[in-house]
């Protein structure tokens, strides 16, 4: 069982796999979009040069992504999923601009082109060309989506046009429906145009957005994902003789249930884990109630406990901190578990993160505490044995 380290992003676009391929046809000076007769885009000749200017320059070329409408909501975070997508895709020069564009009337899509280019002469950006992404939506479900890229100057570039009658949409392995499938859509139509590669590769660049954000959010470098790796792996060797403090659990927010410790090192010493004791006291986690995302909550509370453990300077090998999440609005029922392990120098030496997305936390489908204590001991477990 590997460590479980996701990026807020990563995860959901690694279960994502993009098969349509889209073809833009060239003809007698004008360009089409090939879809339904009825919604062909005519391109002016003009326009057809600049976008061959801009295609010559591939991934060289320096582009502005703006927030992206999702119905009538403009969100910076999902222009940022099709910053990352395009830079994972090759593009070198991406930036992010936090200028919010409202179409005044999203159902007229000539004004919509109009209102943009208007919009950036008259908020100049760095780069040389600014994308504008909008999703139309009826109950919740995207119908429409938008693709508009003008240059510095305001002049158009590039459009893009596809509805839920489209066969480039309808067709798709991947339909758009949320603002995660609309932003793969969207990046796979302009990448392809531009001759770039799939971001979906398995060699795919590393995205600097992402890192950006995965710094913000508290995720962890690629160096620490590797440093936690070596010591889960130096874990395994001595873990039998190893002497484990189980601290007590964190139920919910602020609950603290020292049972759960105390059933958990009883697991942990009849599987033959390790040399388990529970502790009595415990720390006081500190993390923003407000996050969004189980993984920037996993590592929120994984960076609190492990400046814990740097000050206490336990008396054991390893120290075990879990978080156990229920609903308290329903029946009695877990929708995460978590659980960190550290050194005594309070590195990292597995961070774990399990939910209703993996198969055995639904195959065990966990109603209690003690549900989760059998679930975290079975996990452990998973990294631990052969």
């Amino acid at each position: 069982m590997k460590t479980a380290i996701f990026s807020l992003f990563k995860s959901r676009m690694n279960r994502i796999i993009i098969l349509s391929t889209l073809i833009l046809i060239y003809c007698a000076g004008f360009s089409y979009t090939y879809s339904k007769v009825s919604d062909i885009i005519k391109v002016s000749q003009d326009q057809q040069g600049r976008f061959e200017k801009f295609k010559s320059l591939g991934d060289r070329a320096s582009l502005t992504v703006l927030p992206v409408t999702f119905g009538l909501m403009t969100d910076e975070r999902i222009g940022m999923v099709v910053g990352i997508l395009l830079e994972r895709a090759g593009m070198q020069n991406i930036e992010l601009e936090n200028l919010k564009f409202s179409p005044p009337d999203i159902n007229d899509y000539d004004s919509v082109q109009t209102g943009f280019a208007e919009f950036v002469r008259n908020n100049p950006v760095k780069t040389d060309y600014v994308l504008y992404t909008q999703f139309l939506v009826e109950q919740r479900s995207i119908t429409e989506v938008r693709g508009i890229i003008v240059d510095k100057n305001g002049k158009l570039v590039w459009t893009d046009r596809q509805t839920n009658q489209d066969d480039a949409f309808t067709k798709a392995k991947y339909q758009p429906k949320d603002p995660m499938t609309g932003c793969m859509f969207l990046a796979e139509r302009l990448r392809t145009q531009l001759g770039l590669k799939d971001p979906m590769r398995e060699d795919a660049p590393e995205s600097k957005i992402e890192k950006m954000m995965a710094e913000k959010d508290g995720l962890p470098s690629k160096e620490e994902i590797e440093a936690i790796q070596n010591r889960c792996e130096q874990f395994k060797q001595v873990h039998s003789q190893a002497k484990l403090l189980v601290y007590p659990v964190l139920v919910l927010e602020n609950e603290v249930n020292e049972s759960c410790a105390q059933n958990l090192a009883g697991l942990f010493i009849k599987s033959g884990l390790c040399l388990a004791k529970a502790s009595d006291e415990g720390p006081v986690i500190k993390y923003d109630k407000n996050i969004r995302g189980l993984n920037v909550l996993l590592w929120s509370v994984a960076r609190s406990f492990q400046g814990f453990v740097r000050e206490s300077k336990p008396d054991a090998d390893y120290v075990l901190y879990a978080h156990y999440g229920f609903n308290p609005q329903h029946e009695p029922r877990a929708f995460f578990v978590h659980f960190v392990i550290c050194d005594r120098n309070g590195d990292w030496v597995i961070t774990d993160l399990a939910n209703s997305d993996h198969e055995d936390f639904q195959q065990l489908n966990p109603q209690s505490l003690a549900d989760c204590d059998l679930f975290v001991a079975q996990r452990l477990e998973g990294y631990l044995g052969e």
